[in-house]
């Protein structure tokens, strides 16, 4: 499996092709990211084999889709938020059920949607695990692919508000001269 999924990310067009490769095979658990890292390392010349590697460690951390490696790398990474932990399993009426990011200390958790798995009848169940987390007193987030894409300072800074609310000490730090998560009010 793991010299399958190396080869498919060699015949990738761009890196969120090869991002995707890595987090669906994890997260699928096909393998898992250490045989890969394993396997990498094994292999002399690959093509983007500095992405690849992080990736790999990505999805090591609990990233399973292009969604949530995005999350990591454009939003808390980025922004100095603090380190999250990811796909952390919890239990709602006798269902196990996993948060995309939990940042326990802060009692805060980050859902990331893409379009599969959030139709239908799953729409209902999202909606009862973040009323369940509001009851007991944490804030529950969900944004999708556009909002961590294309508006990732935004996202950093709205989860740096909920936060530093919740106790968080720190700052967050802006990615770049068009950053806005800086911009914090109070």
């Amino acid at each position: 499996m793991e010299e399958t999924v190396i080869a498919l990310t060699q015949l990738s067009s761009d890196l969120d092709e090869v991002t995707a490769w890595v987090a669906q095979a994890c997260g699928s658990r096909l393998t898992t990211a250490a045989r890969l890292a394993t396997t990498l390392a094994g292999h002399g010349k690959l093509r983007r084999r500095p992405e690849l590697i992080a990736f790999v460690g990505v999805a090591a951390e609990g990233a399973h889709s292009l969604l949530e490696t995005r999350y990591f790398q454009r939003v808390e990474r980025a922004h100095d938020l603090p380190r999250g932990r990811r796909q952390l399993r919890r239990t709602e009426d006798g269902v196990s059920q996993y948060d995309d990011v939990t940042y326990e200390q802060y009692r805060t958790i980050v859902h990331l949607d893409g379009r599969v798995g959030h139709l239908g009848r799953d729409v209902f169940r999202d909606m009862r695990r973040d009323n369940a987390a509001t009851e007991k007193n944490k804030a529950s987030l969900r944004y999708g692919y556009a909002d961590v894409t294309h508006r990732s300072c935004e996202v950093a800074a709205q989860i740096s508000h909920v936060l530093i609310a919740h106790g968080w000490t720190g700052r967050p730090s802006s990615c770049g001269l068009a950053c806005s998560v800086l911009d914090l009010g109070d």
